[in-house]
C-alpha cells in the first residue's frame, strides 16, 4: 500500500493550508500594531440612517430610542426604516413612537414588496439624498459616539466605506475567531482596505458607489457594498474604536447563523473572483478567497489523507506499532484537547457546509429573523 506516500501528501497540504493564511496573519497583525487613527476633526455631515427591519416588533423602539441618544445633530439626521415584508407590528411601534416623541427628527418607513435584505438596501440607494449614509442591524447595540465616530473617517476624501468592530464577551463562543478576525480586518485596514465588512454597524460615501447596486439574490450586502466601494478607488476600512455588541447565539442557532453568513459571503467573493488580478487590494483578497473557499477543502483532504494512512498502517503493522502513522493520529487527539483547534475546525465544517449546500442549489439568502436573539438584545438594552 501507498501508506507513506498518502501521509506525506496529507502533510504538505495542511502545510500549504496552513501556511497562506498564516502568512497574512503575520502581515496583518504587524499593521495591526501600527497607529491607525482617523483625524479629530469633527466631521457631522447630513446623515441618512439606514435601518433595514423585518420581525423586529421586540426591540425596534429600543432601537430607535438608541438613535435617538447619539451624539450627533438631530437636524442633520434622517431616519429611513426599510421594512421587508414583516407580519408583525414592527412598522405600527415604529411609527406610533417616532409621532410620540419631543424630538423632532426626519424619517420615513418605506415598505419593499420583494423580501430579503439585499432588495431593501437597493431600494434604499435610490431613496438617500445625503451624501453619507450608515446602515446597521437592528439587534446590535451601539454606544452614543457611535456616529460621531463613524463620520470622522470621511474628512479623508480616500475613505469610501467604514465599519465598526465586534467587541465579543470572553465567553462567546466564538471569542477567539472574532479576536482573529478583527485583528486580520484592522491590519488590512492599514494596509489598504478590508473587503470584508461588519454589516452591524458601517457606513458608506455615496459616491464612491457610483450608482452601483448590490447582487440582490445573495446576501453578505455589506460585504458587497465594501467591494463596490474598492472598486471605484476608494478604501473600505475598519474601525479599532467603533466597538458594538451583539447577543450570543446558542449553539443551534450559532451554525444556522454562520452557515447563512458564510455561504453569502462565499458567494460573493467568488462572483467578485476576477479581483484577484484586477483590483489594488489583489494579495488580501487572494487570500480572502483562498481562506473561505479553497482552503477548507485542502484541509479536508489532507485530514482524509491522514486517517487514510492510519488505516494503512494498521493493515501493515498492527494497531499498537509504534510509527509516524499512528504518532500522527495520537497527534490529532491531542490537538482536539484545544478550544482553538475545535473552533478551527468548526469553523472549516462551516465554509465545507455552506459551499456543499450551493452545489445541490440550497441557497441561505433568505432573511428570517431570530426571536431569541432580539429578545437577548432588548434585555441586554433594558439592564444598561
Amino acid at each position: 500500500m501507498y501508506t507513506q506516500e498518502i501521509w506525506f501528501s496529507g502533510i504538505i497540504l495542511a502545510f500549504i493550508g496552513f501556511l497562506i493564511p498564516f502568512l497574512h496573519f503575520i502581515r496583518c497583525f504587524i499593521a495591526y500594531n501600527k497607529d491607525f487613527i482617523p483625524s479629530n476633526i469633527v466631521f457631522n455631515p447630513p446623515l441618512t440612517i439606514l435601518l433595514p427591519v423585518k420581525n423586529e416588533e421586540i426591540v425596534i423602539k429600543e432601537k430607535i430610542n438608541e438613535l435617538l441618544k447619539m451624539d450627533y445633530p438631530l437636524e442633520k439626521t434622517s431616519l429611513l426604516i426599510l421594512d421587508s415584508q414583516s407580519t408583525d407590528d414592527t412598522i405600527q411601534i415604529a411609527d406610533n413612537f417616532l409621532k410620540s416623541i419631543d424630538k423632532a427628527i426626519n424619517y420615513e418607513i418605506v415598505s419593499v414588496e420583494k423580501p430579503g435584505k439585499s432588495f431593501a438596501i437597493n431600494h434604499a440607494l435610490d431613496l438617500i439624498k445625503t451624501d453619507f449614509f450608515v446602515m446597521m442591524d437592528a439587534e446590535a447595540i451601539l454606544y452614543p459616539d457611535s456616529l460621531q465616530k463613524i463620520t470622522r473617517w470621511f474628512n479623508d476624501e480616500s475613505i469610501g466605506a467604514v465599519c465598526g468592530k465586534f467587541s465579543p464577551e470572553y465567553d462567546d463562543l466564538d471569542y477567539n475567531y472574532r479576536k482573529n478576525f478583527n485583528i486580520i480586518r484592522l491590519g488590512e485596514s492599514k494596509i489598504s482596505s478590508t473587503p470584508i465588512f461588519e454589516g452591524s454597524i458601517c457606513a458608506f460615501r455615496m459616491s464612491s458607489l457610483q450608482g452601483e447596486k448590490i447582487n440582490p439574490n445573495i446576501n453578505s450586502d455589506d460585504s458587497q457594498l465594501s467591494l463596490i466601494s474598492i472598486r471605484n478607488g476608494f478604501r473600505s476600512v475598519m474601525d479599532k474604536e467603533l466597538l458594538f455588541l451583539e447577543p450570543s447565539p446558542d449553539r443551534k442557532d450559532r451554525r444556522k447563523r454562520q452557515l447563512r453568513r458564510s455561504q453569502g459571503l462565499i458567494r460573493t467573493l467568488f462572483i467578485n473572483k476576477k479581483m484577484i488580478f484586477t483590483s489594488n487590494i489583489k494579495s488580501i483578497y487572494f487570500n480572502a478567497f483562498f481562506f473561505h473557499i479553497i482552503m477548507p477543502w485542502i484541509f479536508l483532504i489532507s485530514i482524509l489523507c491522514l486517517i487514510c494512512s492510519i488505516l494503512f498502517s494498521i493493515v501493515d503493522y498492527g494497531l499498537f506499532s509504534l510509527n509516524i502513522y499512528n504518532l500522527s493520529f495520537l497527534f490529532l487527539m491531542a490537538m482536539c484537547i484545544s478550544s482553538f483547534f475545535r473552533n478551527f475546525l468548526f469553523g472549516i465544517s462551516i465554509l465545507i457546509e455552506a459551499q456543499l449546500l450551493l452545489l445541490f442549489g440550497i441557497k441561505l439568502n433568505i432573511w428570517e429573523t431570530n426571536t431569541n436573539l432580539r429578545q437577548k438584545s432588548s434585555d441586554f438594552r433594558k439592564k444598561s
